[in-house]
């Protein structure tokens, strides 16, 4: 049986999700608040992780064993370091690079001890998903999505959906250097 796993690192990514379930029970399971319910008729999850990579680790192994969940999407807001993506566009990941992962001189940077791997790769068909779905929710007009306020403080223009790399640690980046 189908069942989603939504996380988010901060309580606001994760609110109007909530708000979209149905018969709703909340689970407290090691400090957080787990939402079960359902998000259009499929069974789901939701759940704010807090912060940083142990902490969602933590939380998706809970979403894994306890909860039993078939899918996982890691949701929230995000900078970019590439010039062609803009404030408002939404990025699907291909593959998922852990950025500040530096355990040279006994492994390549980037590499995940005792893994040999430097990225993971998505899931295709999840991701391709998400894609169809967020899509459908880029077609709507954008004056339900961001007020006129907001689309002109962040040169909201047309959004769109890249599907591409994404990065994660518990350092910020401040440059694309």
């Amino acid at each position: 049986m189908r069942k989603v796993g939504i996380i988010g690192a901060m309580p606001q990514e994760i609110e109007q999700i909530i708000t979209l379930l149905t018969d709703v029970t909340i689970v407290n399971e090691a400090g957080r608040d787990y939402y079960l319910g359902l998000l259009n008729g499929i069974q789901a999850v939701v759940v704010f992780s807090r912060w940083g990579k142990v902490a969602a680790s933590a939380t998706t192994c809970a979403l894994i064993v306890r909860f039993n969940v078939t899918e996982l999407y890691y949701i929230g807001v995000a900078g970019g370091v590439s010039n062609h993506i803009r404030v408002g566009d939404i990025v699907v990941a291909k593959r998922l690079v852990q950025h500040d992962m530096d355990a040279r001189p006994m492994y390549e940077r980037f590499q995940l001890p005792l893994l040999n791997k430097i990225y993971f790769e998505a899931d295709i068909e999840l991701s391709n998903r998400a894609m169809d779905a967020i899509n459908e929710l880029l077609k709507e007009d954008l004056q339900e999505v961001f007020t006129v306020d907001v689309r002109s403080k962040f040169g909201i223009d047309k959004p769109v959906v890249i599907f591409g790399d994404v990065a994660s640690g518990d350092q910020f980046i401040n440059s694309s250097i």
